[in-house]
């Protein structure tokens, strides 16, 4: 993906739609991917925070999603971001 300044930001809702929490954070220079990575860490910390234990995360990156349903090996650069969704599964 490209490269350069990025950030990232999510809302957390209910199973009605309502609104619990919102996030935006800066995620330095990095690519798109990791920035989409970044963006499902944070909602799964917030939630986790807020004490949300049944979630389901929703994102416009396939890619994202599909590197932490699958995984990737250790040398492929966001092994580091992968491994830590795996922590509230």
């Amino acid at each position: 993906g490209l490269t350069g300044l990025a950030g990232c930001g999510g809302v957390l809702r209910n199973c009605h739609g309502g609104f619990l929490a919102a996030f935006a954070a800066k995620v330095g220079s990095d690519s798109v991917v990791h920035a989409e990575l970044w963006g499902i860490i944070n909602a799964l910390e917030l939630a986790k925070n807020k004490g949300l234990e049944r979630i389901r995360v929703d994102s416009d990156s396939m890619i994202a999603i599909n590197l932490i349903r699958n995984g990737c090996n250790k040398e492929h650069p966001p092994f580091h971001l992968v491994q830590s969704p795996n922590e509230w599964r």
